[in-house]
């Protein structure tokens, strides 16, 4: 089955494009009116999608946008007409072909897709290659005694995904710098692949993240595979999973436990595909307001003077309100509401916006 989708509106000209490029292959292409309509049609499917997108008003700001949110896709660009600039710009965005002129006869397109395709999957098989090393590798980490051989598959590991991160057209999944081969998965992994990694093996032990450039530490414990306990600072489940999803610069070691060792209090119940697909969710959504997150150290309270009995809160608002209400302290708020810190972040900006809040002082050390 084909990975394409059409992304942004379409004029009547691209339509008949598209519908005819539809008919030669015999699959449907998914429409999908904006980035978020695109993410939710991609969520889950695996593969590496080539996306359709017309030359026209926005269409820079949907590639742009697509680029940003590193998810791994191929762009076509098509149109009637390009002018100079708009070459400039695809070189720069990564678009994996410009086709400017085509018609419903072309056969351009078609020829286009098939080549980009044929890149997905070379750009897949290698991923499970890596997915691969790095399941042999995972399966002999946290022992006592290392040998020379692991060691050696642990560099190869790193200089594979390095070289697999060149690919820019395909769009960068994370940052490729600074590798450390000592890592049984490659610190450039998203946190997604390492949860699936462990869980994909049925592993029971304990994941650890670090992300260095900012100092931060947890952990993640499973059992045969499933996720039972998640810990980041005063945060637990999936609240500090999804935490992690934020950080950068992400390092992990995998150590493995005996059963009796696993924390099984309050185990999580949500599968791990589900929890990575939410988790990089959060993050896309975090990446588009993060020019507007509040510091940590700021302290809010209730601005009274705009409360009345005819306000209305959606309940993500009102209970971001009631936290400041009781905790004042943003990282306190973050602590202690059990909605995940993105939910929260788009809270606060809002109430900010609505001048529901007022800054107080910054939290003295």
């Amino acid at each position: 089955m084909h990975l394409i989708y059409s992304l942004g509106e379409t004029s009547t000209w691209a339509e008949s494009i598209v519908q005819s490029f539809e008919s030669t292959i015999g699959d449907p292409i998914v429409r999908c009116p904006d980035i978020a309509a695109l993410h939710a049609q991609m969520a889950g499917t695996g593969g590496i999608p080539v996306v359709l997108v017309e030359n026209g008003f926005g269409s820079q700001k949907y590639i742009r946008a697509l680029r940003d949110s590193r998810a791994r896709s191929l762009v076509i660009w098509f149109g009637k007409t390009f002018s100079k600039e708009d070459y400039t710009f695809a070189l720069s965005a990564r678009v994996y072909a410009v086709l400017e002129g085509i018609s419903t006869a072309d056969s351009r397109l078609a020829d286009t897709v098939g080549r980009a395709e044929a890149t997905a999957t070379s750009e897949d098989q290698m991923q499970h290659l890596l997915r691969t090393l790095k399941t042999a590798v995972l399966q002999r980490s946290g022992e006592e005694q290392e040998t020379e051989l692991l060691g050696e598959l642990k560099t190869v590991i790193a200089k594979l995904e390095k070289s697999s991160h060149s690919n820019e057209l395909v769009g960068v999944t994370a940052a490729a710098n600074g590798a450390d081969s000592r890592l049984p998965l490659h610190q450039s992994a998203v946190l997604a692949d390492a949860l699936l990694t462990v869980s994909d093996l049925e592993r029971t032990g304990l994941l650890q993240i670090v992300s260095r450039s900012q100092e931060l530490q947890g952990s993640v414990q499973f059992l045969q595979g499933k996720i039972v306990h998640a810990t980041s600072g005063a945060v637990q489940g999936l609240k500090a999973i999804y935490r992690m999803f934020l950080w950068p610069d992400v390092q992990f070691q995998f150590a493995r436990q005996q059963a009796i060792d696993v924390n099984v209090d309050d185990p999580i119940s949500m599968p791990v595909r589900d929890i990575c697909v939410k988790g990089e969710k959060l993050l896309r959504d975090f990446n588009e307001i993060r020019a507007n997150v509040p510091p940590t150290s700021l302290v809010l309270e209730l601005e009274p003077s705009v409360i009345n009995g005819s306000s209305r809160l959606e309940p993500d608002l009102f209970s971001a309100l009631s936290s400041i209400v009781e905790f004042g302290h943003i990282e306190k708020v973050l602590d202690y509401n059990e909605l995940p810190d993105v939910v929260l972040y788009q809270a606060l900006i809002a109430l900010r916006r609505r001048r529901l809040v007022r800054v107080v002082q910054a939290k003295v050390a």
